[in-house]
């Protein structure tokens, strides 16, 4: 030999010795696979080493060349290495052909993730920006903006450059703010969240109310990270307020400064909720002694509560109908019964079932009596007007008609008789020898035969008929639709009963005696009243002349057909 001569066994077990300490592990450090690839792999490159060896020692052994040659031996084993190392081989491929596989759909799935992070961060930006009524601010723990809404920038004027990463929460705080950001944040830990009012500033100085709220931000592992805050401006709200506060002094300064009685009355149980000084004023009662107690206890008369709780019951089923106004009787911490004029308010739940009444009333006690009194007076001045009218158409001694009222009835039974075409018979009669009764009996007597000799023409005449004092001893009489004979017999039966019915005056009978003069208006006949009453009068006074104690009419008279009776004058027994 000429060098070193090295069997090719020699160099396939180096090789292969390499191969299986390598390949498990730098090859799938960097390749990756399963463990079941490279100890397929192995096992082969192991199988071939030892074909290999045996192949070796048959070269360097003589002795065992021959059997250690042969190719049954060293054939099964090559076989088998290299089978093995194929399986594993392809095993490999496969694992890598599906890693690869994973690591494309795990590279797709990040892309999915990020577009969906993306898309949801847009969602999320998107609703906070059509926040308009809020400014929602995120921070660091050290209060460093790293998320500014468009709210901000309306409620703020600053816009976002301006504000994130560039800005901390705390010079959003108006100058003299006291809360502190570190005090806010330990709020926020310790009970989940933060709510105050707090005062802000915006970009150009002016100062505002808000109402801060402020939650924590955690992360995976549940630490703190940041904080996000959400702002609303509620310069509306609280001017809203102040106005709504302005007119609830308002209000309560009118029910407390009226002189009403108002009183406030639960529906559910009937007790007293409102009690104002017009109603302190009234009752005598101090507002703490009647707030919470039943009303029907407290104001109203104990055979009265009956009717007061079927009142309450009523507004309670219809409220509508219950309204008023209506007077009801109270009765005051002193007893004294007043009347008050009610009216009502009813507040309702969203279900319409009435809940509370206000009840307005004034004191119209004193109101009533004088209106009772006023009533009274008004009588009164009617009854005397009735008297005063009566007595302007009446003679205060006979209670017949007095001479004023008879000429205006006059005129009318004329116009009666103008439209009904029928007679009108006027009489007038005069008392005979009257002086003689008042100078025998005196003036007292007098009026007593007046008043007997009206009282017998009023029971003799018809209901028709109108008799009138006319004078001092003088009547006069209108019979309508009469003529002359008719009249003359009525007349003559009245003369025969005056005659007949004397006057008892003490021990003595007075007995009395009339003349009539009668006239007739006949159908067609424009004669003045006057005219009638002066023919009616000839008539009288010639029945006078005469004697008197007789009946004549102005037309016999004057065709010379009268026929006297004989006089009877006066006498006294």
């Amino acid at each position: 030999m000429n060098g070193w001569y090295i069997p090719d066994s020699a160099i396939c077990i180096v090789v292969l010795a390499i191969g299986v300490a390598v390949v498990p592990t730098a090859v799938r450090h960097r390749v990756g696979g399963k463990q079941s690839s490279y100890t397929g792999l192995v096992g082969g490159m192991l199988i071939l080493m030892a074909g290999h060896v045996v192949e070796l020692l048959g070269a360097l052994v003589p002795a065992w060349s021959e059997s250690l040659s042969d190719i049954a031996v060293l054939l099964p084993i090559h076989a088998g290495g290299y089978l093995m190392v194929l399986a594993g081989f392809l095993s490999l491929i496969r694992d890598l052909g599906r890693a690869q596989d994973g690591a494309r759909q795990a590279t797709s799935d990040e892309r999915d993730r990020a577009e969906q992070a993306r898309l949801h961060e847009a969602k999320l930006r998107a609703i906070l920006d059509c926040a308009t009524e809020y400014c929602i601010i995120a921070c660091d723990p050290n209060g460093r903006v790293i998320s500014y809404s468009t709210g901000g920038a309306r409620i703020f004027g600053w816009e976002a450059e301006e504000v994130v990463g560039r800005m901390n929460v705390m010079q959003f705080n108006a100058p003299g703010q006291q809360t502190v950001f570190g005090e806010v944040c330990s709020i926020a830990q310790a009970q989940g969240h933060f709510e105050a009012e707090i005062s802000e500033v915006r970009k150009n100085g002016e100062v505002f109310p808000a109402l801060l709220t402020v939650t924590g931000l955690r992360g995976a592992d549940g630490r703190i990270e940041g904080y996000v805050g959400i702002i609303k401006d509620i310069t509306a709200l609280k001017a809203a307020q102040n106005d709504l506060q302005r007119e609830r002094d308002f209000v309560r300064g009118i029910l407390e400064t009226s002189e009403l009685c108002i009183v406030g009355l639960s529906l559910v149980d009937g007790r007293i909720t409102m009690f104002n000084h017009g109603a302190e004023l009234i009752t005598g009662y101090r507002r703490d002694e009647v707030l919470g107690r039943p009303y029907t206890e407290a104001l109203v008369q104990p055979d009265k509560r009956e009717d007061a709780l079927r009142a309450i019951e009523a507004i309670r089923a219809t409220p509508g109908a219950a309204v008023g106004p209506a007077e009801r009787l109270i009765v005051t911490k002193s007893g004294e019964v007043r009347r008050i004029a009610w009216t009502y308010s009813i507040s309702q739940d969203e279900d319409g079932r009435p809940l509370f009444a206000v009840k307005f009333g004034h004191d119209v006690t004193a109101e009533r009596q004088m209106q009772a009194t006023l009533q009274q007076a008004k009588a009164d001045l009617e009854r005397a007007n009735a008297e005063l009218a009566h007595l302007a158409t009446t003679d205060y001694l006979t209670g017949l008609i007095n001479r004023r009222q008879a000429d205006l009835l006059f005129n009318h039974e004329i116009a009666r008789t103008s439209r009904s075409q029928k007679p009108l018979a006027v009489v007038l009669m005069d008392m005979d020898h009257f002086k003689i009764v008042n100078d025998t009996y005196g003036h007292e007597a007098g009026d007593a035969a007046l008043r007997h000799v009206a009282s017998e023409m009023r029971r003799r005449l018809r209901a028709g008929d109108i008799v009138a004092r006319y004078g001092g001893e003088e009547f006069l009489i209108l019979l309508p639709e009469t003529d002359d004979a008719p009249a003359a017999r009525l007349i003559e039966t009245l003369r025969q009963r005056i005659g007949a019915s004397p006057l008892a005056w003490g021990d003595s009978q007075i007995h009395m005696t009339a003349s009539f003069g009668i006239a007739v208006l006949k159908p067609g006949q424009d004669i003045h009243p006057d005219v009638l009453v002066r023919m009616a009068d000839e008539a009288m006074y010639w029945v006078k002349h005469l004697g008197g104690n007789q009946v004549a009419s102005w037309e016999g008279i004057h065709d010379g057909k009268v026929e006297l009776t004989e006089a009877n004058p006066p006498r006294s027994e």
